[in-house]
């Protein structure tokens, strides 16, 4: 079943047949409650041509009691289809009385081409049925129409295909579809007919062209579908088409509509190939939505609806019977067979009960139960009088049956007993009398086959019950009592007392070790009345190591006189079973660090202390390792196994815990820290060093996890200051282990490559001092005279000469006098040189007049003072009092180089 479609809702108007030719129609809307299915005219039944069950041609004798019609259905015939048949005839069908199709198919063969025509007043119905009169004969179009000349048509739940027109000539007759479909090869055209379509599908043009025409009235409801299929068709309206709201599901024209009447029915979903004219806007008001043409165009009615023949049947059992004062009613059996489903895939049987023949008694009918589609029904009503009843079971497709059944009730027999009946038990068996109706059944104790044995029933008040069953199946009983006697009964045999017994001693008991109890009435002869209670069974089952156990012993009683008793059960106590010592720690030898932390609990086997006494007495205290923790430090090998054990024992006793202890030895220490070779650095890329320039240094025993110990350097201070003078950096590592503990600090070293060393200090040239000064010079007078290699920082090496001495032994007053300076000599790296030894000249006590010499001369040595100019190669030079010292036979004044044979005049003077 396609989604968009509705035109098979299970909720339908009622379809009523009636005879001759009167149809009742109803305009209900789909959600009234679901239409009866279609019954067949009761004129079937006397029809002059009737039908058995039979699939066959129409000519074949077989399948018509009187004889076979011809290709007219005379107007006093009534032909009832209801199986498949084929209409082989070569005339049109025309029908001038009655056709039924019910439950069944009538198909024209392929080629055949032919028509069928229903005259005026006449009637053609079908119900869940077919009608083929073929469309096409593999791809060519054949013909064939179904025309109405004034008749009226019924049809429900069926498929009609006509090969080319739906026609209506104008005979005023009436055609009406419900939950049906309608495939035509061409058109679809109504004269003056009173059109009426439920929930149909209608399909036409399938021959490639194909119209709707209407000239009569159309009343269209429950989602009905108009589509056409052909490559060209249109719609023309001129009198009257109504509806429900959604009346019409899916319309598909193919070009155009043409509206000239009234329309009033709503259209859910459309497409409109081309124009709508006339009454436009009569028909578009009820277009309920926008143009939808790929929701429809695919649309088709093929498998929505396919008729078939009604197979469904039922029988029943016949009678249920039921006695007074049982419940009334019961399981009535009913077997449904050959159900169908209905054409909008509903199934199910629905069985009703109704009462048939019940004077005076008003039947109270459950309601119907739904099974389906096929099963056979076992159905239980209840409450239910004496009745016969009629079962109507209905299947989804409408197809129904009946069976009956009969619910009687009978009276229970009214049943009397003897009297009660004292006797002695050393009494014979005899026969029970007494009982009316006769001919019952005895039970109780004692009673076989209708005799009573006192001393098998034994001593005590017995009930006999009486039992009669009547021929029909009701039963009636009522009771007495036999009461048999005896001698002094002896008092009732009880438990002695029994002491309690060791426990493994209990487990050895047997009935031997108990012996029989007695109780007499101490009369003797026939009196003599005895109950003995033998030990039968010994239970040592409860006997339990904690001393609450018993030993069970069990003993048959009996009497003397055959009778017996409830068995005799006593107890014996037993003593608890000794206790075991409590479980102690194993000695466990020392274990490897590594191996502790792989240690599993199944590595600690359990710890047994038992009694030594065997099965339920054995006391067997048992320790289980649970945990295993380690604790202590692995760096100071104090570090154990701590091993704890639930204690129980067999009994369900529980202990404190266990607590074991296993040394595990220390792992091997790592060796100490070394400073690692560090590589020469330049002075200055020294003097930008920190600790975070140097790595950690690590040294480990070599293990993992925590056995795993390690010795860290961290650096944490670098020292600079020796950078300049001994050539180092100085880094200090602080020194721990991953267990927690400190070392002393690790000093290591890195070299530092040396600074350029500066040139040693040299004397600088004095200024003569004037001879009366030379006694008051101290060594303030003479500053420090320094040289250095121009570093920066701790590179920069500084060497310094400071005067230390003076001495002014030499200083005379010729002119050839000298003071002498003594330097000490040290650098800023407490580096120390050999004395800087200086001389300053000392001025004569008189002036001398100007000397001119020349190189040519012989070569002066000493120290003189040039007071006014040297004159060299005709070039006067002026000299600024600067000491000259004259060495042939190169001279050097104020860094000049004078050549040989230059003149030099030299102003001359000094202190005698």
């Amino acid at each position: 079943m396609k989604k968009h479609k509705r035109i098979l809702n299970a909720l339908h108007t009622a379809i009523v047949f009636l005879i001759p030719s009167v149809v009742a129609h109803s305009n209900a809307s789909s959600n009234m409650e679901r239409r009866p299915a279609v019954v067949s005219p009761a004129p079937c039944t006397n029809s002059t041509t009737g039908s058995p069950d039979c699939d066959g041609t129409w000519g074949d004798g077989d399948c018509w009691t009187n004889g076979s019609p011809g290709s007219t259905i005379g107007s006093t015939e009534v032909v009832c289809i209801n199986h498949d048949i084929v209409y082989n005839l070569s005339d049109d069908l025309v029908v001038d009385g009655e056709v039924n199709i019910n439950n069944a198919s009538l198909t024209t063969p392929i080629g055949s081409n032919r028509s069928i025509f229903i005259a005026d007043n006449s009637i053609w119905t079908m119900c869940n049925s077919e009608l083929i009169l073929p469309i096409f004969d593999g791809n060519s179009n054949l013909s064939g129409n179904f025309i109405n000349q004034g008749g009226d048509i019924v049809i429900f739940k069926s498929n009609v295909q006509i090969a080319q027109n739906w026609e209506d000539t104008g005979g005023g007759g009436v055609r009406e579809m419900t939950e049906s479909c309608l495939r035509l090869g061409e058109n679809f055209i109504n004269k003056d007919a009173a059109d009426f379509y439920d929930g149909v599908c209608i399909e036409l043009g399938l021959h490639g062209s194909g119209n709707f025409e209407n000239e009569g009235t159309i009343n269209i409801i429950n989602g009905s579908s108009i589509l056409f299929r052909g490559t060209s068709g249109n719609l023309v309206n001129v009198n009257s088409v109504t509806g429900g709201p959604s009346g019409i599901e899916a319309l598909d024209v193919q070009d155009n509509v043409t509206n000239d009447g009234s329309w009033d029915v709503g259209i859910v979903e459309h497409c409109i190939g081309s124009s709508v004219s006339g009454n436009t806007s009569d028909f578009t008001e009820d277009l309920e939505n926008p143009e939808n043409c790929p929701a429809v165009d695919n649309l088709d009615c093929q498998g929505d609806c396919v008729g078939g023949s009604c197979t469904l049947s039922a029988s029943c059992m016949q009678l249920d019977t039921v006695c007074s004062g049982d419940p009334m009613g019961g399981e009535i059996q009913v077997i449904a067979t050959g159900a169908t489903t209905a054409c909008n895939g509903a199934s199910g049987v629905t069985y009703t009960l109704t009462c048939l023949g019940c004077p005076g008694a008003s039947c109270q009918i459950p309601n119907p139960i739904i099974i389906g589609p096929t099963n056979d029904a076992s159905i239980v009503f209840e409450d239910l009088p004496p009745c016969d009843y009629s079962i109507l079971i209905e299947d989804a497709s409408g197809c129904t049956d009946t069976c009956s059944i009969t619910v009687v009730e009978f009276d229970t027999p009214v049943v009397s007993c003897p009297v009660d009946i004292t006797v002695d038990i050393g009494a014979t068996a005899f026969t029970l009398t007494g009982g009316s109706p006769s001919g019952g059944t005895y039970s109780g104790p004692g009673v076989t086959a209708g005799q009573f044995d006192p001393l098998m029933a034994g001593q005590g008040v017995h009930v006999i019950t009486y039992i009669y069953t009547d021929n029909n199946g009701c039963s009636g009983s009522c009771s007495f009592t036999v009461t048999v006697t005896s001698c002094v009964e002896p008092p009732d045999i009880t438990c002695p007392t029994l002491n309690p017994v060791a426990c493994s001693v209990a487990l050895n008991l047997t009935t031997a070790d108990y012996p029989n109890l007695v109780s007499s009435n101490g009369q003797s002869g026939a009196c003599n009345f005895t109950k003995i209670a033998v030990a039968s069974n010994v239970d040592v089952s409860q006997v339990s190591c904690d001393g609450t156990g018993n030993v069970v012993v069990t003993y048959t009683v009996t009497d003397n006189q055959g009778g017996s008793y409830p068995n005799l059960v006593c107890n014996q106590p037993v003593n608890a079973a000794p206790t075991p010592p409590f479980p102690q720690c194993p000695n466990y030898p020392a274990i490897e660090c590594e191996e502790a932390f792989e240690a599993l609990l199944s590595d600690y086997p359990d710890i047994v202390s038992s009694n030594g006494l065997t099965g339920t007495c054995n006391v067997t205290i048992t320790a289980t390792a649970v945990d295993i923790e380690i604790v202590g430090m692995v760096c100071d090998g104090s570090r154990a196994v701590i091993v704890t054990y639930t204690v129980t024992d067999n009994c369900g006793g529980t202990y404190q815990d266990l607590i074991c202890t296993q040394l595990v030895n220390g792992p091997p220490l790592p060796s100490p820290l070394t400073c690692r070779n560090l590589q020469p650095i330049d002075c200055d890329v020294a003097q930008g060093r920190t600790a975070t320039d140097y790595p950690f240094l690590i040294s480990s025993n070599g293990f993992e996890g925590q056995c795993g110990l390690q010795y860290l350097g961290t650096p944490v201070s670098v020292d600079l200051s020796q950078i300049g003078c001994a050539g180092m950096v100085l880094i200090t590592y602080a020194v721990t282990d991953n267990c927690g503990g400190t070392y002393q600090d690790l000093i290591c070293t890195q070299p530092v490559n040396m600074s350029e060393v500066p040139t040693p200090p040299i004397c600088p040239l004095f200024d003569t001092v004037a001879c009366n000064l030379v006694q008051g010079l101290i060594l303030s007078d003479y500053p420090d005279i320094i040289s250095n290699n121009s570093a920066t920082g701790a590179c920069n090496i500084i060497i310094t000469a400071v005067a230390s001495d003076i001495d002014i032994s030499g200083a005379v007053c010729d002119g050839t006098g000298v003071v002498v300076i003594t330097y000490a000599v040290s650098d800023n790296c407490g580096g120390t040189y050999a004395d800087l030894v200086c001389t300053q000249r000392v001025k004569g006590s008189e002036c001398q007049d100007d000397l001119v010499l020349t190189l040519a001369d012989s070569p002066l040595n000493g120290l003189y003072e040039a007071r006014q100019t040297i004159t060299i190669n005709g070039n006067v030079f002026i000299l600024d009092a600067t000491d000259v010292i004259l060495n042939a036979p190169e001279v050097l004044i104020n860094e000049l180089d004078v050549e040989l044979g230059a003149e030099l005049d030299v102003l001359q003077g000094g202190c005698d």
